[in-house]
């Protein structure tokens, strides 16, 4: 019997609520769940036989010291430690599947697929918006935005600036060079979905180039990972932490995403005429 004490790293005098108390810090740190290791899994089922044993011999009688007659051969408890070893992860892996299947049902579920369809469709155009010629607009600059410093002439000048479409564009880096005057500017956007891309000004004998931010744009790579989830989460159904990640991210962030990509700036009607209007 000491050696199932050594096992545990337990003084033979050791009571049950002690034996109890260490055999779970060690199988914390050996399941196979948590340490996969062939070494780990080996030494798991050494302490569940040891534990199995004292946990019976010392019910009535802790620090009991002499072994009983009746104790089963080591076979059958490494066998019996090993049985209860694989129910256990059956009975995971049960609860698993249980919950997985959970997923796949439900009101929630019928979201993720209703949308799949729609949000791919946007995320191919978005990807060819960015291989098709781009169009060109004209406008002028009527007003950038300005913050005051110091003292009361001191401003300070941000990117922010509308146009006499009223529209408002951030650049990417502040140009003076633009305040001089209502510059003409030539907006270019995508194709389909009108996204700004950059700015071109007429600086006189040339024009200026200035990149745009702070737009569907200027996120577009973000974007079209996100509008892209619904379909692989439909279709790619793993049984992982990750996707259960991936599977709120769809329901929550893409609805509320593509909504709102929508509804801004008329995509919804870019979307329909093909960037026709």
């Amino acid at each position: 019997m000491k050696r199932y004490f050594d096992v545990l790293g337990l003084p033979i005098n050791a009571n049950q609520q002690q034996i109890k108390k260490h055999y779970r810090k060690l199988a914390m740190r050996l399941h196979p769940d948590k340490n996969p290791s062939p070494e780990a899994k080996a030494l798991f089922i050494k302490i569940t036989e040891a534990y199995d044993f004292l946990s019976k011999q010392t019910q009535d009688q802790p620090g009991i010291t002499s072994d009983r007659k009746k104790e089963k051969s080591r076979e059958e408890r490494i066998k019996e430690a090993q049985i209860r070893f694989y129910n256990q992860q059956q009975k995971e892996r049960l609860e698993n599947e249980r919950y997985f299947q959970s997923l796949f049902k439900g009101k929630k579920w019928q979201l993720i697929k209703g949308i799949s369809f729609p949000a791919l469709i946007i995320a191919c155009l978005l990807i060819i918006d960015l291989v098709l010629p781009n169009k060109f607009s004209a406008t002028k600059i009527i007003n950038f935005k300005k913050e005051q410093g110091l003292s009361q002439n001191n401003y300070h000048f941000t990117g922010e600036f509308t146009t006499t479409t009223n529209e408002t564009y951030f650049l990417k880096s502040m140009d003076y060079s633009l305040l001089n005057s209502a510059h003409d500017i030539q907006v270019e956007h995508t194709f389909v979905f009108h996204l700004p891309v950059k700015i071109h000004a007429n600086q006189g004998k040339f024009y200026s180039t200035h990149d745009l931010i702070f737009n569907f744009y200027w996120g577009i790579f973000p974007l079209i990972c996100i509008l892209l989830l619904p379909f692989l989460v439909r279709y790619f159904r793993f049984r992982t932490a990750f996707y259960t990640l991936l599977y709120y991210v769809t329901l929550y962030l893409t609805p509320t995403i593509l909504a709102f990509f929508l509804l801004s700036d008329d995509h919804w009607a870019h979307l329909l005429t093909l960037g026709f209007l």
